[in-house]
């Protein structure tokens, strides 16, 4: 799994950077759908 510099906020559409927080609490949209939450 590749790790991003940045991410984009799925609920305010804004770029995030990415941090150990981030890294924990993102959601990622692979297909339209949200997966390791």
């Amino acid at each position: 799994m590749k790790s991003f510099d940045t991410w984009k906020c799925h609920i305010c559409g804004e770029e995030r950077p990415d941090d150990r927080l981030s890294v924990l609490s993102k959601p990622l949209i692979i297909d339209g759908e949200v997966c390791g939450v």
